[in-house]
């Protein structure tokens, strides 16, 4: 007899003219033969009987299981034969490298990004500004083209998960020495009064310099970087510092002098 891995059963169901079927009997017939009653007599097909899933099967299964929850495909490709695509990773998080930055105007600034997890898909970033008359964006790189305030973002298709970046547009007018006011560390250009900064302005450091002798921080300015703000009767009441990429490195506030 055929062994139990390579057999059907199944019973004869013509009643009342052959034994096979009137006795019920379970009849064996082994894969690839015709699985019809062995009674020369009869020949009918036969019902098959199946058979339910016997434990070792059922532990199978629990066991691949286990395997997908704690091991994933690998485990299941050694089992199966059957390699399991790993579901892709996706961000969770993204991060510019400023949150607010100034351009000039026909001037650019770079942007840049990071996310988690660093192994997550990348491919579906896009960058977005919300007035492109104002800036545009193009891999991160800002173009400024007007006076104006506009927000860049980067964003995951995928997630909808973004990052912003407040944008603003000045125009700075070409440096003219014969403008300007020198002053302790650099040159100032804006609004005077008597000869000293006075108003809305700008002082651009050539020198290492310390911003205002008021500030409790002590705060210095380095070469390159510049300050905007407001000033009164030569000193600052409160402004913003840039470094050389046109971004925000502090938030001064010291006051009017008494």
């Amino acid at each position: 007899m055929a062994s139990n891995s390579v057999i059907r059963k199944g019973t004869c169901m013509n009643i009342g003219n052959c034994p096979n079927a009137n006795e019920k009997k379970i009849i064996e017939v082994g894969i690839g033969e015709d699985f019809v009653c062995p009674n020369p007599e009869c020949g009918g097909a036969l019902k098959e009987i199946k058979e339910k899933g016997s434990p070792a099967k059922g532990l199978l299964f629990g066991l691949l299981a286990l395997l997908v929850l704690a091991g994933g495909g690998a485990a299941v490709y050694f089992l199966l034969g059957k390699e399991v695509e790993p579901a892709p990773v996706l961000i969770e998080s993204i991060q510019l490298n400023a949150t607010e930055l100034q351009v000039e105007e026909n001037k650019t600034a770079q942007l840049t990004y990071t996310f988690a997890p660093l192994t997550a898909l990348a491919d579906s970033l896009v960058w977005h500004t919300t007035d492109a008359q104002v800036a545009e964006v193009e891999n991160g790189l800002v173009s400024g083209y007007q006076s104006g305030k506009t927000t860049i973002s980067v964003i995951d298709l995928r997630t909808q998960v973004q990052a912003s970046c407040e944008v603003e547009v000045i125009y700075i007018p070409e440096e003219d020495p014969s403008s300007g006011i020198a002053v302790e560390g650099g040159q100032y250009l804006g609004e005077t009064l008597d000869g000293l900064p006075h108003g809305l302005g700008t002082i651009r450091y050539t020198e290492r310099t310390l911003i205002s002798k008021r500030d409790m921080k002590k705060r210095q300015a380095e070469p390159g970087q510049y300050i905007t703000g407001e000033f009164y009767k030569g000193e600052l009441v409160q402004g913003r510092l840039f470094n050389r990429q046109n971004e925000v490195i502090e938030v001064i506030s010291v006051g009017r002098p008494g």
